[in-house]
């Protein structure tokens, strides 16, 4: 009896792990076995017969999914908020160009309007003229970039 026992143990392990096999036989028959094939059918396939997930592997499972989960909302927050800022961002920039533009285009008109009264000067004012055009030039320069 003693030496049964084991005998019996292992066979009652190779049970809990056996393998399902799709037996197939000549005429289209399919069987499932959990071992050997019968005679006359060929062995399609096997498919592990693992025993269910324990309710303390259930419970670590679904712990690791909810952590996963959080983590995956935590990061969908952070792209969010940096998607927020990069737009905040480049509204900003686009402001900053606006108002730049709107400032070059009177710098500009300054210019222009400073050209005509050069161009219109009499010999006696042609000095104050230039001097006026001159600094229109130069703030328009520093202030617009060329191009």
């Amino acid at each position: 009896m003693r030496r049964l026992l084991p005998l019996l143990l292992a066979c009652a392990a190779t049970m809990a792990h056996a393998q399902t096999t799709r037996c197939e036989a000549p005429d289209g028959k399919i069987t499932y076995v959990n071992g050997g094939c019968p005679a006359g059918t060929r062995a399609a396939r096997s498919i592990d017969a693992a025993p269910p997930a324990s309710d303390a592997d259930r419970k670590a499972a679904e712990a690791r999914a909810a952590a996963d989960r959080k983590q995956a909302e935590a990061l969908d927050r952070q792209q969010r908020a940096a998607d927020e800022k990069l737009a905040k961002e480049r509204a900003a920039q686009a402001a900053r160009d606006e108002k730049q533009a709107r400032e070059c285009a009177k710098l500009e008109l300054k210019r222009r309007h400073a050209q005509e009264d050069f161009d219109r000067a009499s010999a006696k004012k042609r000095a104050d003229a230039e001097v006026k055009l001159r600094r229109a030039g130069e703030a328009y320069a520093a202030q617009c970039p060329p191009g």
